[in-house]
């Protein structure tokens, strides 16, 4: 419940549940009514410290969103939605509204845009910063030719003027980041120096950076973690308090300071609370692709690393990438544990192929219309490039993995090399067809990642996923699917087993019951984690104890 800034009101977002169907049918209304929720609405309402009443603020059968309140308490932002899906790419559109509440006259800041994400006010209420697409305002923040599709989660920011917006003045948006290459993620307005400050995605690192309001420079704030998981600005002070964590460490924080952008270690966890653990290290590793472009990643070494063994080429090694519209972050925490399995005793390399945000427009385009072409040759040429660079590697002993896009990828991939002895892909798309048609957000993904493109008009295209070359794939392959998942229908890793079955290809598939696209009950997740770990041991390591612990032969 955001609290106004004058402390004396709150604004209430309250969910209003739509009519529901009957019992025995439902005539949907629109492809998103498969969506649980998607008849409800969200309204606001002004809630009075004081005299405790609430007032409506806002109804109607569009859904609502409140992305900032002016410092003043007078001026609200929102954002209203509307689907349109008859016309094809976008099928959501948002208009941008500023509402007084001293006289309830509403003002239209942006009519109908496909590509905004967010905005918040300036300190004196004037200007706004806005999050959005490369294709926002008629593509005002573009730098590709007009026949190419920018991935649309490779976020700028853009200042506008809002009296300007409201006049319809073409002077009104300036794209600020329009030749910054890293994808703008969380921004704040600072009330001290009125400057903005955002995190953004610079490759598979996580930076903080300044834009001065009246120039519009960009820099970059010193902060010797790899990725900043959250800030804090104070209203009257230079200093921001930051969060930070890295791939190998957690859990440090530090103030910055906002006129010198330099920081100073408050905290560490990972120093107080794994000192005593041994943990892999972290070394960079890039390299040049076939196409001439520079593809980045990084790797682990297991706790101790024997320099003996790794001369004899003794060391097991695990390949992980997403391959979709985002790079593989260097947090500590994620789905799948690198430290953890990479104290397993293999070296684990994650690789960032071309379509992901933050190396910049002309890179992250390679997602659109590609379905998964260039990605796999990345992983394959840079496979080859790091065995080739580190010797120690067993080169008959490498898995893949991949969740969601990177499950997909997964699938793909093993249609394209027989390099892996085993791959693992959980919530992966083998049928882009399918998906794109039975997926809670196919179609609407699809406009990322296929824009105009579409299974009657360019079938070759929707029919490159693996199940139509599943004959090609000879790796043994884990499948994992949440029974639940609304991102990716279960059936996309039913599909492909039914086909590897019918092929006699080695296969394993299980479903973990009553999850969604993450498996996040706890129990079910360590069975999750300790099935991956087996299989890997299985295949890798020779040893399948593990396994046939958890999954004993009923035969």
């Amino acid at each position: 419940v955001p609290i106004m800034p004058n402390h004396k009101q709150a604004i209430i977002s309250k969910r209003v549940e739509g009519q529901k169907a009957d019992d025995d049918k439902h005539l949907y209304l629109h492809p998103e009514d498969r969506v649980p929720g998607w008849r409800d609405r969200t309204q606001l309402q002004l809630f009075d410290f004081e005299t405790g009443l609430t007032t409506p603020i806002t109804y109607g059968n569009r859904d609502l969103g409140l992305n900032d309140i002016s410092r003043d308490s007078r001026y609200l932002i929102l954002s209203v939605n509307t689907e349109e899906i008859e016309t094809m790419r976008p099928t959501l559109f948002y208009t941008l509204l500023r509402l007084d509440l001293q006289t309830m006259k509403t003002d239209t800041i942006i009519a109908k845009d496909g590509f905004f994400a967010n905005a918040t006010i300036s300190p004196d209420g004037k200007t706004l910063a806005v999050k959005a697409s490369p294709e926002f305002a008629d593509r005002i923040g573009c730098t590709l030719p007009a026949d190419k599709y920018p991935n649309i989660y490779d976020y700028q920011l853009y200042i506008l003027d809002i009296e300007k917006a409201i006049s319809k003045q073409p002077e009104a948006i300036v794209p600020v980041t329009r030749d910054f290459n890293p994808s703008v993620e969380d921004y704040n307005w600072s009330a001290y120096d009125n400057n903005i400050y955002f995190s953004a995605q610079d490759k598979d690192y996580v930076r903080l950076y300044q834009l001065d309001t009246k120039t519009y420079k960009i820099k970059q704030a010193e902060i010797p973690s790899e990725c900043v998981n959250r800030y804090y600005l104070a209203d009257n002070s230079p200093l921001i308090g930051i969060g930070a964590s890295g791939i190998v460490d957690f859990g440090k924080t530090y103030w910055l300071n906002a006129k010198t952008l330099k920081t100073t270690l408050i905290e560490d966890i990972h120093k107080r609370e794994l000192s005593d653990y041994a943990m892999p290290t972290c070394h960079d590793f890039n390299f040049k692709n076939s196409n001439g472009d520079e593809i980045t990643g990084c790797y682990m070494l297991p706790p101790g690393f024997d320099e003996q063994k790794a001369e004899q080429g003794k060391y097991p090694l695990l390949v992980y990438y997403y391959g979709g519209c985002s790079p593989v972050s260097r947090y500590f925490s994620t789905s799948y544990s690198f430290p953890a399995l990479a104290s397993q005793g293999y070296v684990v390399y994650i690789l960032q192929p071309r379509g992901c945000s933050g190396f910049g427009q002309e890179f992250s385009e390679w997602h659109s219309n590609t379905a998964g072409d260039p990605q796999t040759q990345d992983i394959i040429e840079g496979t080859k490039a790091f065995c080739a660079a580190h010797p120690y590697i067993n080169e008959k002993k490498m898995g893949a993995f991949g969740a969601s896009y990177g499950g997909f990828m997964t699938m793909y991939l093993q249609t394209k090399t027989d390099l892996f002895a085993c791959a693992i892909s959980h919530a992966g798309i083998s049928n882009v067809t399918s998906y794109w048609g039975e997926g809670y957000w196919g179609y609407s993904y699809n406009s990322v990642a296929a824009a105009e493109s579409y299974p009657w008009q360019n079938p070759e295209l929707f029919a490159q996923g693996s199940l139509f070359n599943a004959d090609k794939i000879n790796t043994p392959l884990l499948l994992l699917h949440g029974t639940v998942d609304t991102n990716v229908p279960i059936g996309e890793s039913i599909q492909l087993f039914n086909a590897l079955k019918i092929l006699g290809k080695t296969v394993e598939f299980i479903e973990v019951e009553g999850e969604d696209h993450h498996v996040m009950d706890f129990s079910k997740r360590v069975l999750w984690h300790n099935t991956i770990m087996a299989w890997f041991a299985r295949f890798l390591q020779e040893d399948d104890r593990w396994w046939n612990d958890l999954y004993p032969d009923k035969n």
